[in-house]
């Protein structure tokens, strides 16, 4: 941490010739806020106070040995026994890193999948791979109560009541965010009736000098969400031509063992829009390098723009993957679906092999084909 941190301390960031102020912050006005008794005026200012977990509220958890991202790095000793609440990719990750330590770890989720923001056969093969580790997995449950510190109740969708024993519950149910303190009205500065910041296409508050970014915005809560932000609004702020904030091409990856990763836009969201797409699969089973790697199990899911006319250009809109390193190998297919390259561009390209990436490569060979005036004309010009 050392190292990944170098940059990342107030005495760094003075040496930038910044000013930095660690407090608890409070407007002031419009377009004042204050800091340890001081006074600072801006032209502009953003709020990126962050968020913090979502408590379990239920009964007897606060008796129980429970703990969230914020303090489960403080545990010296192995628990035997993990609950861990939450299927998400907090949840996921800390689970199958403890169970691989040596826990007996049971998931609790209260969704019909892992990871509710994936695609269900994306989803359904880090599932597979969990639960062969031996990790304990309820999905469409949840926990009602902790009847003793060791033991949680947990009530599935359908069904009756179980209990779960523990020595050390991880609950990971979602980040909420928090302004209390920051005297928002102070600066007419409006939130909505569950307590998120009214913010426009461009990050702007009701007040047009007070923007959000990173958790405060309440949308993806990612930290390169939060970089995603901050370059957009230095752009807005220095340049005439604005940008709206828009996540078409954003990606993420969930740090598993197979890794699951996201870009661009999913099914649901391609309905919605009602968009012309081709939905298309592989597996990695017979991939080289999957078999050479023992890491078969993985799966590319891609999006792609239907085609119109012959020979025309088709977009990748968006698609997933769970694979080993799954991370990197689509950080290509990002790269095509911001820049709106054509899926011919994998096509035409030679990988070296037998990388991982050539199955990206390899799903977009299995759907190419010549149309058929394409192929009449071919056998017009080459018939002996």
């Amino acid at each position: 941490q050392g190292i990944i941190r170098e940059h990342e301390n107030p005495a760094y960031l003075r040496q930038q010739g910044l000013t930095v102020e660690i407090g608890l912050p409070e407007f002031a006005g419009e377009r004042e806020v204050r800091v340890n008794g001081r006074l600072y005026r801006g032209r502009r200012i953003v709020v990126a106070t962050g968020s913090r977990p979502r408590p379990l509220q239920v009964p007897g958890a606060e008796a129980a040995p429970v703990y969230t991202n914020q303090h489960v790095w403080d545990v010296r000793q192995l628990p035997a026994r993990l609950l861990v609440v939450g299927g998400g990719p907090n949840g996921v990750e800390l689970a199958q890193a403890l169970q691989r330590l040596g826990s007996q770890v049971t998931l609790v989720h209260r969704g019909r999948q892992l990871l509710d923001k994936e695609d269900p056969a994306i989803a359904a093969v880090l599932l597979a791979r969990l639960r062969a580790e031996g990790l304990v997995v309820h999905l469409d449950c949840e926990v009602q109560a902790f009847p003793t510190p060791r033991e949680a109740r947990v009530k599935p969708a359908s069904g009756e009541p179980f209990t779960v024993g523990l020595d050390m519950a991880y609950v990971a149910i979602g980040r909420e965010v928090s302004f209390e303190g920051l005297h928002l009205g102070r600066a007419g500065v409006a939130v909505d009736d569950k307590g998120h910041l009214k913010l426009n296409d461009y990050l702007q508050t009701t007040n047009p000098h007070v923007f959000a970014a990173g958790d405060a915005a309440n949308s993806l809560k990612f930290s390169h969400a939060a970089e995603l932000h901050m370059r957009l609004l230095l752009h807005n702020f220095f340049s005439p031509l604005k940008k709206k904030l828009s996540y078409q091409h954003f990606s993420w990856v969930t740090f598993t063992d197979p890794e699951v990763a996201h870009f661009g836009l999913d099914e649901k969201q391609l309905q919605q829009r009602g968009a012309a797409y081709e939905r298309w699969e592989t597996t990695l089973a017979t991939d080289d390098r999957a078999v050479v790697d023992d890491a078969r199990d993985g799966r590319l899911l891609l999006f792609v723009e239907k085609n119109r006319l012959p020979f025309g250009k088709r977009r990748l809109l968006g698609g997933a993957m769970v694979a080993s390193h799954a991370g990197e190998l689509i950080q290509e297919l990002v790269l095509a679906n911001a820049q709106g390259l054509g899926i011919q561009a994998f096509f035409d390209k030679v990988y070296a092999y037998p990388v991982a990436a050539r199955i990206n490569q390899e799903l977009v060979v299995q759907h190419s084909s010549i149309p058929p005036l394409a192929q009449l004309g071919l056998r017009l010009a080459y018939r002996w």
